[in-house]
């Protein structure tokens, strides 16, 4: 039986001023529930267009799943913990073929850190390349976010660890990093919990610790150059900066029980607040049983909107498109309903939620494991619909260029986001002769992108297939 779920903006969420009454509906497709405490910390749909969900799963291990059809996802391959040296995948990312797998647990039995490349050239059937791991230090990890032939592994209390990924056959280890752990005076051990990559710089949430930019052109000696903390927030709970989404010159930061903080980030020796969404309502230590625990982040740049997985709570929609005002419109989920999420992925208008088992109710109670996979939708209000127009882009489907279509004034600002979301050009243009704007597409991938071109008031999106 499908359910149906959506949180309209007209609600008074404490925290955010809503203009809008945008709205997204969630529509639950299938589920595929694991025996009693197994847990998916982090789900990820193939990226190469086959019907395939991977599913880090701590102690059930390394499941792939036949998600061809939505309503019923089945289990067709498992890599159990033993062939990772013992060590529990926590988290997955994807390059082209290749899985990067993040290992060892980090929540109370604490494993060593481990990253293991998988090939999937055979999507239903992933095959370990290799793996590595270390003994030196002892409390797992919490995420991988690959670039450019390099792994950086979000190892916990250990910090940023840096990995030479440009063999999937040879892991080489480069560099680890602490960063400083008494900046905004955190109330126990900060911990690196997750990081987005951008021209060698690195936003990381760590935890306790706020959030960090670090400088890594220079792999074997990162170099920490900003630090940042909501002090409003620290002065009413402790700061549990879980995970970070940069887009353009804004950091989406989800805090923990504390929701999600906004924060400038053009300037790494002054980032600053732009606005706080304090969905649950934190004071004070009440983080164990607390509502809602917000956990990992996904921007979805064709509708400027932020999912949350959110504990308790589930999966929570915020309306990205005005940064000073972020406004909570959708919700999956009731709160204190003992359906835990850890983690999340987004590929096209479905969403994959990881579940986690948790019935000792800390952070949050929780009695079912496994995956469960929804539909989204996303309904603009009309006032808003009016500043945003989609047009097509041609030639359909683009080689060494493609045209987009021109705003209505002088210069506008362009992005193109690869179709997993990365953003893969920025920049300013002038109206061209040809009634668009010239783009080479000579570097880009075969696949789907999607664009947004911020003219005055107006925002015009769409999408266009590039194929070489």
């Amino acid at each position: 039986m499908r359910k149906l779920f959506s949180l309209v903006a007209w609600l008074i969420i404490p925290g955010s001023v809503i203009a809008q009454n945008d709205t997204v509906i969630f529509t639950e497709l299938g589920n595929y529930n694991y025996p009693i405490f197994n847990s998916v910390f982090k789900p990820l749909f193939n990226r190469n267009g086959s019907p395939y969900l991977y599913a880090a799963s701590k102690e059930y291990g390394f499941v792939t799943f036949d998600v061809n059809n939505m309503n019923s996802p089945v289990p067709v391959n498992t890599i159990g913990t033993t062939s990772f040296n013992s060590l529990k995948p926590t988290y997955v990312q994807q390059n082209n073929n290749t899985l990067y797998v993040g290992l060892g647990d980090f929540q109370g039995s604490d494993q060593e850190p481990g990253l293991a490349t998988l090939d999937i050239s055979n999507p239903a059937a992933p095959v370990i390349l290799d793996q590595w791991d270390t003994t030196a230090w002892s409390h797992g990890v919490s995420s991988v976010t690959y670039a450019n032939g390099y792994a950086y592994v979000c190892a916990m209390e250990d910090g940023l660890i840096i990995l030479d990924v440009s063999n999937p056959n040879n892991i080489q280890f480069v560099s680890q990093f602490l960063p400083d752990t008494l900046f905004g005076n955190p109330p126990y051990s900060p911990t690196a919990r997750n990081c987005e990559w951008r021209n060698d710089t690195l936003l990381l949430a760590f935890d306790a610790g706020g959030l960090r930019m670090l400088d890594v052109s220079i792999k074997s000696n990162p170099v920490e150059i900003g630090q940042y903390v909501n002090t409003s927030l620290t002065a009413v709970a402790n700061a549990a900066y879980n995970e970070v989404e940069w887009v353009g010159n804004i950091a989406y930061v989800a805090v923990d029980y504390c929701g999600l903080d906004v924060v400038n980030v053009a300037n790494p020796q002054n980032m600053y607040n732009i606005a706080w969404n304090n969905p649950w309502n934190c004071v004070g230590l009440n983080w164990v049983g607390s509502d809602g625990h917000a956990n990992q982040l996904i921007y979805i740049p064709s509708s400027q909107i932020l999912l949350a997985s959110a504990g308790d709570s589930e999966i929570r929609a915020f309306n990205a498109h005005n940064p000073a005002q972020p406004a909570m419109i959708g919700a999956w989920g009731a709160m204190n309903d003992q359906g835990g999420a850890w983690g999340l992925d987004v590929y096209g208008n479905t969403v994959a939620v990881g579940r986690a088992d948790n019935p000792i109710n800390w952070p949050f109670a929780a009695d079912t494991g496994g995956i469960q996979l929804l539909q989204w939708q996303f309904i603009l209000d009309a006032q808003e619909m009016q500043s945003r127009v989609s047009q097509p882009a041609y030639p359909v489907p683009a080689d060494d260029f493609v045209i987009l279509p021109c705003g209505n004034s002088n210069e506008v600002t362009i992005e193109i986001f690869s179709y997993t979301g990365a953003l893969v050009y920025t920049g300013k243009a002038s109206q061209s002769s040809e009634g668009g704007f010239h783009i080479s597409t000579a570097e880009f991938d075969s696949g789907m992108y999607t664009y947004r071109i911020v003219s005055g008031n107006q925002i015009t999106h769409g999408k266009f297939a590039v194929a070489h």
